[in-house]
Order: C-alpha cells, then structure tokens, then sequence
C-alpha cells in the first residue's frame, strides 16, 4: 500500500503513512488497516475496534483476561495479574508471589524455605527467621511465627543448656565462648569462662573437677583438701583449717568443728567425742542440769 493521509481514530488527527496493511480480525472477519486495529496484549491477536470494545477488558482480549494465580489458585483479571518472566504461571495481587526480578516461586533463583511449622513454601525474605538461625535452621510464615516465636528466638531456642552444669535458662542470660558455640549460665561464668572468653574447653588455663557438684572448673578457682586432695570449686567449697596442723581440710569428711568451743581440727590432730573434741572435760550431771536450765 502507498503513502496515504488518513485520520487516526484513536488521536483524530491526520497523518501520512506508507506503513499501513490489512488486518483481518479474529472476531467479525472483516479486514481493516492496521491503525485501526487493537491487539491484545497477551496472545497478539487482532481485534477490530468495534469488536475491542466488546471483547476487550483494559489490554486483554475476552480468551486472556480471567487467569489462575498459582498461588491460591484464584480466578482473576488478567490486569490484575502478574506473569513470570521465565513461565505461563500468574501471580495475583494478593498473593505477588514473583520474586524482585520477577520470577514465580519454581524459577526463582532466590531463597525459598518450608516454614518450620505448617510446612508451606515461602519466600525466605518473607519467613521470620530465628536469630539463631544458622544453628537452628527455624523460620515461620506470618500464620505461626506468634505461636512459635518469642523476643526473636523459635522455642527450640528461647532457652538454652549450659555446657558445664547442663541446667536450662533462658537465652538472653547465656554467656557465649568467645572461641567456640558453647554457651554459660550465669552461675558458672565464674568458674567456667576466663579473662578472655574462653570456655574451659578453649582455655589454655588448667582445669579440675569438683568433688561434689562434679563441675569443671579453673584449677586457679578451686580448693584442695591437704588431707585427701580433693578439690573444689568456689560453690562448694567448706574447707576448714586446722586449729593444730593449719592445714586446709575437708570439713565432716577430713576434720570438723568442735560442737562446744566452734574450733577447727582434722581428725588427725584431735579426737571427737559426741561431736565434741577432747579439750573439753566430761561435763557432770550438775553441769548438764545447770547448762539445760539455762543459769
């Protein structure tokens, strides 16, 4: 077709043009010029402007405009939809199921995770993670994370178990090696952590095992009995000193206090009568009726 002047039925103002062809439409089957012609805009095919009008809901002829979401499997208009970049799958509204570059949830190169309770995909940017997630691997979808959460942690987090005496307290008290995972309760960081952070497996300080709480502890920090060599730690510790030998011994296992005068000795120094050492004379009935009258 030669160059012609025509009125464009869209703008209404008249044109020279060399570039119009014969269109026919899928509809009425007339043939038209091109510029008279509207295309949808998913499948290209060509409609005529009177048939556009009756077949068309915005860019969309009547074939493609209801569309499925692959989300929620919703019917819905196409303008109201979005098409992945890499597939046929539509994404509503509602759900905006693409990803930032516009890719559906199975072409999608980002992070996608199960939640960790319901076990539906998410996006991991959309999942709220545990802040001990590179541990616990826990993430939850905007359904369960209240049911599952708390200050941030999953419950398989919120407390946690100290290395040393393996009780359990909550997370926000834990005191963390500065060398390894293990985490310290508040009542071990004492005996169980050193000047630079370092847990007693990391710690190039000695250790020793306390005789009665069987915790590790600094060997520095702990007490030993002269008499058997048992040690022990700060918690533990009732250590007396003789009142003979002065040495340090273990209080009721290697020595203990006379009931009467409240003196120290080891069982090697002194004998015990009745819980009473030997310094003290038999008390005479008198005495002990005088002592229970209390004058």
């Amino acid at each position: 077709m030669g160059s012609v002047t025509i009125n464009c039925p869209h703008c209404r103002k008249d044109f020279n043009t060399d570039q119009l062809q014969e269109i026919e439409c899928v509809s009425c089957n007339d043939v038209f010029l091109s510029v008279q012609i509207k295309r949808c805009k998913e499948c290209n095919e060509p409609y005529c402007l009177g048939c556009s009008e009756e077949n068309f809901t915005g860019d969309y002829c009547s074939d493609c405009n209801e569309v499925e979401c692959y989300s929620c499997e919703d019917s819905v208009d196409r303008q109201d939809a979005k098409k992945c970049d890499k597939c046929d799958k539509f994404s509503c509204s509602d759900c905006n199921d693409l990803d930032s570059n516009g890719s559906c949830y199975d072409c999608s190169d980002e992070e996608k995770l199960d939640c960790s309770d319901c076990g539906d995909p998410e996006w991991g940017k959309d999942l709220a993670k545990c802040k001990n997630f590179e541990k616990c691997k826990n993430a939850y979808c905007d359904d369960c994370k209240d049911d599952n959460m708390e200050g941030g942690l999953c419950c398989d987090c919120v407390n946690f178990i100290c290395y040393n005496c393996e009780e359990e307290e909550d997370r926000d008290k834990a005191i963390k090696c500065s060398k390894c995972d293990n985490l310290c309760c508040p009542s071990c960081v004492k005996t169980s952590i050193d000047s630079t952070g370092a847990c007693l497996v990391c710690s190039n300080n000695k250790t020793a095992r306390c005789a009665s709480c069987n915790k590790n502890s600094f060997r520095q920090m702990t007490k030993t009995c002269s008499n058997c060599g048992r040690t022990y730690c700060s918690g533990c510790s009732d250590l007396i000193n003789c009142t003979g030998c002065s040495k340090s011994i273990c209080n009721y296992k290697c020595g203990q206090r006379c009931g009467d005068c409240q003196k120290p000795y080891c069982y090697n120094c002194m004998q015990f009568k009745k819980n009473r050492c030997t310094n003290h004379p038999k008390k005479s009935l008198f005495d002990k009726i005088i002592e229970w009258i209390g004058i």
